[in-house]
């Protein structure tokens, strides 16, 4: 696994409760330092806004590599990033909205929408092998559709969120939201349920084979890596 070093967008950590009017804000709030306030409290918003900056390192990596390892290495813990966030989200941060912040459903409901697509672009990218001349435009058409996601998400979503939720709600669903590690697939499954109790099943059943298939991925990926270490071919 390729360990990225942080980049910190700001020295402190993003307020308990706040107000924002635009992504950029949002952005510049963003920490990866620290997800907690001076009062020891938490707050669900800069950990989502950490995971986005890591997806962005991530993706602007692996479009720059030319080491053909690295770059499968990157792809696919970008995918297993993407997996892992999105179904954290619709576990614990989109419901508790849908309840507690009546108004924030339509958006919610489009975030959900912009996941349904996503995992469907995704689970047509793991059909392709890295070295598929489509792979690369499949993956930047993908990295495109959850910039979009993104950036609303950052716009719509996550100011209303910080602004009125209270210190210990957020708090409490940056628990919940770290807690969902244990249940989110780690893979993209575009027909299994985003919302309900059908949604915490699918997952945890989902889970079991992903880690599977991610020991087998890991267990090639380093055979590859062994292999091209004695012929000197690494690059795509």
């Amino acid at each position: 696994m390729i360990t990225l070093a942080p980049l910190c967008y700001c020295p402190c950590p993003f307020p308990a409760s706040a107000s924002f009017t635009s992504s950029t804000h949002l952005k510049m709030a963003s920490s990866t330092t620290s997800s907690t306030s001076s009062s020891g409290l938490r707050n669900v918003v800069n950990l989502i806004l950490d995971d986005h900056r890591r997806m962005e390192r991530m993706f602007s990596e692996w479009d720059s590599t030319a080491d053909a390892i690295t770059k499968k290495r990157l792809a696919l813990e970008l995918i297993r990033t993407i997996s892992l966030h999105g179904a954290k989200e619709e576990m614990s941060i989109y419901p508790w909205m849908k309840s507690h912040l009546p108004s924030s459903t339509g958006d919610i409901d489009h975030s959900i929408e912009e996941h349904a697509t996503l995992k469907k672009d995704l689970a047509a990218l793991e059909q392709l092998d890295p070295t598929d001349a489509n792979f690369g435009a499949t993956l930047r058409k993908s990295w495109q559709d959850l910039k979009h996601h993104i950036d609303e998400e950052e716009t719509n979503v996550l100011p209303k969120l910080a602004s009125k939720a209270t210190p210990t709600q957020l708090n409490d669903l940056a628990e919940r939201f770290e807690n969902m590690e244990r249940l989110a697939p780690s893979r993209p499954h575009p027909n299994a349920p985003a919302e309900g109790v059908g949604a915490y099943l699918a997952n945890a059943s989902a889970k079991v084979f992903d880690k599977v298939r991610d020991a087998m991925d890991d267990a090639k990926l380093s055979e590859e890596e062994r292999k091209s270490m004695g012929t000197g071919t690494r690059r795509m």
